[in-house]
């Protein structure tokens, strides 16, 4: 783990591991809010060490998209009856979004959830080509702080 860290992270080292524990050592007793706040203050700790090495930055970057995901797939399940609508609607946009990170199997959970012919239609308006944005990015790392 100490060799993986180093050569993924450089200088960001210290955060991701933080990042990894919270995420390998997390129980279903904890507070997903609280664990998903944590993990985006180790994020945008590693993002600040990283400096400019790119490559660095995009596996923070791909690792924030992921968390983000968590984040939203927790609202979807426990969003309360009559929001459940706009839960789903962040939730699967932000999967088509991502799609090419391979963060997450966006076919697959479009079908299982949303239904295969809805996975099928490229019309989808939840289907949005627009990339994310590193503003996007920090935000998602700055609002939760």
């Amino acid at each position: 783990m100490d060799d993986f860290l180093a050569r993924a992270f450089g200088l960001a080292k210290e955060p991701m591991e933080e990042f990894y524990d919270l995420t390998t050592t997390a129980s279903s007793e904890d507070s997903l809010p609280e664990l998903t706040r944590q993990m985006y203050r180790q994020l945008a700790a590693a993002r600040e060490l990283a400096g400019e090495d790119h490559d660095v930055r995009t596996r923070i970057y791909h690792l924030i998209l992921d968390t983000r995901y968590v984040e939203l797939y927790h609202q979807y399940t426990s969003a309360e009856e009559g929001l459940q609508g706009q839960a789903i609607a962040e939730l699967f946009t932000h999967i088509w979004r991502i799609r090419e990170t391979m963060m997450v199997h966006a076919y697959a959970l479009w079908a299982r959830l949303v239904g295969e012919k809805e996975a099928l239609n490229n019309k989808s308006p939840l289907k949005s080509d627009e990339p994310v944005t590193e503003r996007e990015l920090l935000g998602f790392l700055h609002q939760k702080r």
